[in-house]
């Protein structure tokens, strides 16, 4: 066996069809429990999903990396084989634009909430003093907000 056939072996070994559904099966599964959590607005539990997902993601993408440098692997993959991948990866596209959803509705919620909690603090702190033209607030007094956390 040639150089190239042995690599075309560990390739395909490396690309399988139920290696690739899955990681991608596995990925939507995590990417589904994430948007239930930022629809449940319980931010600090995506923590608990990142490590897992990072690795699945670095895994995904060295396959399709995989199959783009090799397309002749994808012709080895049974007319089954092919259908089952198309079906899985249009349910993560699914979950992918859902969590990516999710996702800005939560940055978008946390940005109003924490404008409001600003504005609050900022009206609370307001001095007011009488100069020669009646009353003024105090510029100086402006609140300042920081959170050190993201979404």
């Amino acid at each position: 066996m040639s150089d190239m056939e042995e690599r075309m072996v560990d390739i395909s070994e490396l690309i399988s069809p139920d290696a690739l559904i899955t990681v991608t099966a596995r990925l939507a599964q995590l990417l589904a429990e994430e948007a239930d959590l930022l629809r449940e607005m319980k931010i600090k539990e995506l923590d608990k999903l990142k490590e897992e997902k990072l690795r699945l993601v670095n895994a995904m993408e060295r396959q399709q990396k995989l199959m783009k440098d090799n397309p002749q692997i994808a012709a080895t993959f049974s007319a089954e084989d092919k259908e089952r991948i198309m079906q899985v990866m249009k349910l993560f596209r699914e979950v992918r634009d859902e969590g990516f959803h999710r996702l800005t509705v939560a940055r978008e919620v946390n940005r109003i909430m924490m404008q409001a909690i600003h504005d609050v603090v900022a009206e609370s702190r307001a001095k007011v003093f009488y100069d020669k033209k009646g009353s003024t607030e105090d510029p100086s007094r402006e609140a300042s907000l920081s959170v050190n956390e993201e979404i």
